[in-house]
């Protein structure tokens, strides 16, 4: 078994392509790391053709979303993942309110780059717990950063992610599946 990490939050998923960020970099470190293991696994007693990507939460719409990219198949044999995954995921267009909210209030304009990228690790945190608080709404509306929700993740980009993974499909064999009363930490 091998575990990755990848960027988070707004180091991870920040889009906002007037300030030059175009997201997904949480996914792009996942690619990143499933492109090491295909060069790797067999030093460590694996077999490259045998990588399962799984993924719950959070990490199961990324693996859904990891899933239907074209470099799939070349990067893992089948996906598992467990609640959350198959929605439709926002486009920079849709998420542009939530982050748009988030730049402001960083005190910088959304199209200053250079702002952005000297806040400091705290201040992202403090922005994003007050703008957490702000922004959700109700366990209905908890569509990952849709424009509704209160959460990074990833976008329909037109590069990255291309389309929305439910119109592309998976392109790897796959098992989806719920945990019980998984939504209940939201309400």
């Amino acid at each position: 078994m091998v575990t990755i990490n990848y960027r988070l939050g707004p180091l991870g998923f920040l889009s906002l392509p007037s300030a030059g960020f175009g997201g997904n970099y949480g996914i792009q470190d996942q690619l990143l790391a499933l492109q090491w293991i295909q060069d790797n696994i067999q030093f460590f007693g694996g077999n490259p053709k045998k990588v399962l990507l799984f993924g719950q939460s959070a990490g199961a719409i990324d693996t859904y979303v990891l899933s239907t990219l074209p470099q799939a198949p070349s990067l893992f044999s089948a996906a598992a993942a467990e609640s959350s995954a198959g929605q439709d995921i926002a486009t920079i267009e849709e998420a542009s309110a939530f982050t748009s909210k988030f730049v402001e209030m960083l005190n910088c304009s959304t199209t200053d780059g250079d702002c952005i990228r000297a806040a400091s690790t705290a201040q992202l945190k403090q922005v994003f717990q007050t703008l957490q608080v702000v922004t959700v709404q109700s366990a209905a509306t908890l569509w990952w950063n849709n424009g509704f929700g209160s959460d990074w993740g990833p976008v329909v980009d037109g590069n990255i992610i291309a389309a929305q993974p439910s119109k592309v499909g998976m392109r790897v064999p796959s098992i989806l599946g719920s945990n019980t009363a998984e939504a209940n930490l939201f309400v």
